[in-house]
C-alpha cells in the first residue's frame, strides 16, 4: 500500500510501525508485516486553504458553515486576542448551542434538520482569550443560507485608527499642534502611523503612542488625519479632524491682532462711528455728521441718542423732572403737579364788612376752613401748622388767639412725588371791647367805640370799620391795586441773572415796614413756586434764590406783594 508522508505529521520513521494497524485480526492475535520499499515525494505538498464564510467586523474570529444533508455544521475560528479562549456559543435563529473546542483552538457545533435554502441568522458569545471576559456579536449578526458554499479563506485584516488629539478646534496663530493616534491590527501588528494635512505628510511615528508636533502653524483652516500601516502593509485612514488656526482677538471685539487698533480694548477698533456731543453729556446727537475712527474724536462720543445736544442735563440717561422729559424718551414719567386754590370759609355767616381772609376777634367768624384742590393731588401738606386744626388733608381749620397776619403754605403733591405751592394769608384784627369784654370794638369816623354785638350791623351800613381806627389803617391795600409811583420808588425787586439757567438771585429792598410776599407765577398766573413771605422793616434787604434747574423754560413773573404795592417782572429761564 501507499501511505503519503504527510499523512504522519512529525512522525519519527524509526518507529514508523506505531503508526500503522490492521483491521479484521481478532484482538491479541500477532500479525507480521515489514516494508519493502518507502517511496516519498520531495516536492511540497500544498494544502488547500480553510474556507470561512465570513470574519466578524472586530476582527475577534472567523466563522465557517458548511451543509451536509439536512445538518449545518458551524466553525468558530478565534482571532488575534480571541485566540485561547475556553468558550463560544452560537445562535441559529435564535437559541444558542454550546459550541465544543477541538485540537486546533476552534470550536464546532452540528445543528440538524435544516431546509435547503432557509436562511439562518447567526451570532456568537465567545471568550477573549483563556479567562477573559465575554463578547457578543448580536449586534451584527451574520446569514447564511443552508445548502450555500463559503468563500475563500480570511484575508489579511486592516488596522484600526483613531486621531486622538487635537481636540480643541481653534488655535492662535503660529500655532504648535500636537497630533496623537491610538492604532491596533487584529491579526498582525502596526508598522507606523503617518500624520496629514490634507494629502500632505506631516510625519510619521512607529512606536505607540503615535504622535507627530506640527510647529509654526499659520493661520488657515486644516484637516488632520491619521494613516495606520499593519505588519503586511495594509492601511486605513481615521476619519478626518478639522482645525481653524487664526490670528488671535485678545479684546473679543471681531478684529484680529492684525487689523485693530488696540487689541487689549474691545472699545477700540476699527470702523468706529462717533456722534458729535456739544454738551459733553456723554450722549450725541444722531441727526449730526458723525466720524469714523479707532479712537474717540474731542467733541465726540460712540453713543447717540441725545434728544437736546445743547443741554447737558437732557439725555437718555437723565432722570425726568417734574413736568419735564429729560431722558429722550418721549414720555412724561413725573407729570407736574398744578398749583392748588385755596377757598376760604368763615365758621360764620354773620356779615362783618370785611373779606372771608379777614377774623374780627369778638364778632362774626372765628375761625376760618381753608380747603386746597388741585388736579392729579395725591396729598396736601400745610404749614406753619400752628393754628391750624391739622397739618395735612384738604381742608384744615385756623382758630386764631391773636391779632396779626398768618400766611399759610399748602403743598400739593401728586402720585409721582411733583408738588406746587399755594399760599394764602389771614388777617386777625381784635375787635373786642377793652372795658367790657361783651362789646364789640368799632372804628366811627376816626374814633374808636364800644358798642353791643347788636349794634354792630347798623354800624357797618353806615360805612363804620370793625376794630380800632390804627387797626383798620394797617389792613392790607385791596388785592391788585397798584402803589403810587413814590412808593414804587422806594421798594425795589431785582434779578439776576436773567435769562437764567438754574438758580437766580432775587435782592428785595422795602421802602417801609411792611408784611410781604414774594412768588413765582406762570404766564397763566397759576402760583409756581412761593419763594418767601413775612414781616420786613423799612430799608430792610432781603437776598433770595431760587432754583430753576428742575422747571420747564419759558417766561415766568415773579411777584412781590407788600400791603402797599405789587411789582412784577418777568424772568427767562433758558436750560
Amino acid at each position: 500500500m501507499i501511505i503519503p508522508l504527510r499523512a504522519f505529521g512529525n512522525l519519527d520513521w524509526a518507529t514508523l510501525e506505531q503508526a500503522l494497524m490492521f483491521a479484521g485480526d481478532a484482538p491479541g492475535a500477532a500479525a507480521d508485516f515489514y516494508f519493502d520499499n518507502v517511496y516519498y515525494n520531495t516536492q511540497p505538498v500544498v494544502v488547500a486553504p480553510v474556507t470561512y464564510c465570513g470574519t466578524a467586523a472586530s476582527g475577534d474570529y472567523s466563522w465557517k458553515a458548511v451543509t451536509s444533508g439536512s445538518n449545518v455544521a458551524f466553525t468558530f475560528h478565534p482571532l488575534g486576542a480571541t485566540a485561547g479562549g475556553n468558550l463560544a456559543i452560537v445562535y441559529v435563529n435564535g437559541p444558542g448551542y454550546l459550541m465544543t473546542k477541538n485540537s486546533a483552538g476552534d470550536f464546532t457545533y452540528t445543528v440538524p434538520n435544516q431546509t435547503s435554502g432557509t436562511v439562518l441568522n447567526v451570532y456568537f458569545t465567545y471568550q477573549v482569550g483563556a479567562g477573559g471576559f465575554e463578547r457578543n456579536s448580536a449586534a451584527t449578526p451574520h446569514a447564511y443560507t443552508v445548502g450555500a458554499s463559503c468563500g475563500a479563506a480570511p484575508v489579511n485584516a486592516a488596522p484600526t485608527v483613531a486621531l486622538t488629539s487635537p481636540t480643541a478646534t481653534s488655535f492662535s496663530a503660529p500655532a504648535t499642534i500636537t497630533l496623537t493616534a491610538t492604532a491596533a491590527d487584529t491579526d498582525g501588528s502596526i508598522s507606523r502611523v503617518e500624520f496629514y494635512q490634507g494629502t500632505t505628510l506631516l510625519g510619521s511615528d512607529a512606536t505607540a503612542p503615535f504622535s507627530f508636533t506640527w510647529n509654526n502653524v499659520s493661520a488657515g483652516a486644516y484637516s488632520l488625519t491619521a494613516k495606520a500601516f499593519d505588519d503586511k502593509n495594509l492601511s486605513t485612514t481615521s476619519a478626518v479632524v478639522a482645525i481653524t488656526v487664526v490670528i488671535p482677538d485678545a479684546d473679543n471685539d471681531g478684529y484680529p491682532a492684525d487689523q485693530d487698533c488696540d487689541d487689549n480694548n474691545a472699545a477700540v477698533h476699527p470702523g468706529l462711528v462717533f456722534y458729535a456731543d456739544a454738551d459733553g453729556d456723554g450722549f450725541g446727537n444722531a441727526g449730526a455728521p458723525t466720524v469714523t475712527a479707532c479712537a474717540t474724536p474731542a467733541g465726540y462720543t460712540l453713543r447717540a441718542g441725545d434728544c437736546n445736544d445743547q443741554n447737558a442735563a437732557i439725555n437718555p440717561a437723565a432722570q425726568d423732572v417734574c413736568g419735564q422729559d429729560r431722558n429722550c424718551d418721549g414720555k412724561l414719567d413725573l407729570p407736574a403737579q398744578v398749583a392748588p386754590t385755596v377757598a376760604v370759609q368763615p365758621s360764620s355767616s354773620v356779615q362783618t364788612g370785611g373779606p372771608a381772609t379777614t377774623i374780627y376777634l369778638g364778632y362774626g367768624a372765628q375761625r376760618v376752613q381753608l380747603t386746597a384742590s388741585a388736579a392729579a393731588a395725591a396729598s396736601y401738606t400745610w404749614s406753619p401748622a400752628a393754628g391750624l386744626s391739622a397739618s395735612t388733608g384738604a381742608s384744615v381749620v385756623f382758630t386764631p388767639t391773636a391779632p396779626g397776619r398768618y400766611t399759610f403754605t399748602v403743598t400739593a403733591r401728586n402720585a409721582a412725588g411733583c408738588t406746587a405751592d399755594a399760599s394764602v394769608t389771614i388777617t386777625v384784627i381784635d375787635a373786642r371791647g377793652l372795658k367790657h369784654s361783651d362789646k364789640v370794638l368799632v372804628c366811627h369816623q376816626g374814633q374808636v367805640l364800644e358798642i353791643s354785638a347788636n349794634a354792630v350791623a347798623a354800624h357797618l351800613s353806615h360805612s363804620d370799620k370793625l376794630g380800632s381806627c390804627s387797626a383798620v389803617a394797617a389792613r392790607p391795600a385791596t388785592a391788585g391795586v397798584a402803589s403810587s409811583p413814590s412808593t414804587l420808588m422806594t421798594t425795589d425787586l431785582t434779578l439776576s441773572p436773567n435769562p437764567a439757567q438754574d438758580r437766580v438771585s432775587l435782592e428785595v429792598a422795602l421802602g417801609q415796614d411792611a408784611t410781604y410776599s414774594l412768588a413765582i407765577y406762570d404766564l397763566k398766573g397759576t402760583l409756581v413756586k412761593t419763594i418767601s413771605s413775612g414781616q420786613s422793616a423799612a430799608g430792610q434787604r432781603l437776598s433770595l434764590e431760587w432754583n430753576a434747574a428742575d422747571y420747564a423754560e419759558g417766561i415766568y413773573l415773579v411777584r412781590l406783594v407788600t400791603e402797599k404795592e405789587v411789582i412784577n417782572k418777568r424772568l427767562v429761564i433758558q436750560h
